[in-house]
């Protein structure tokens, strides 16, 4: 059975709280190392961005007819024929969620050429490997 988009960003979530950086020990005598407090400070303020921007966007969750934010893309890179997945969500870019589907931005190469496109469409793409192209085999 395959997951919702619900399903998926609460997984995402889940994943993001697990990634929060364990509470730095301060010593009564040097206080503790105050660099890397304001490091694992820096990374859970930034997961908790992360988490504030999956958590409020329920336009993420609506069906998509074109790639766009929150949409599920489907597609395959021709002539190889693997087809791949991603999520395009506005935070956690390169986290793998479950069913293999990865998470991608509008901002990436790919993100920004399929952007708009529907499920059928063949998109050419400029990567910093060169041009690609890519068959849209479906947009949840």
């Amino acid at each position: 059975m395959a997951l919702s988009k619900r399903d998926l960003v609460d997984a995402l979530i889940a994943k993001l709280r697990q990634e929060i950086p364990a509470p730095v020990m301060v010593s009564a005598v040097g206080g503790g190392d105050f660099q890397e407090r304001i490091a694992r400070q820096g990374r859970e303020n930034d997961i908790m961005r992360q988490i504030g921007m999956l958590g409020n966007g329920t336009s993420l969750l609506a069906p998509a007819v074109t790639v766009g934010l929150g949409a599920i893309v489907r597609f395959e890179y021709l002539p190889d024929g693997v087809p791949l997945a991603r999520f395009i969500l506005p935070a956690a870019v390169g986290e793998v969620l479950p069913g293999g589907i990865i998470v991608m931005t509008l901002e990436s190469p790919l993100g920004n050429a399929l952007q708009g496109h529907k499920k059928g469409e063949i998109v050419t793409v400029k990567t910093p490997k060169g041009y690609r192209i890519v068959e849209i085999l479906s947009v949840e």
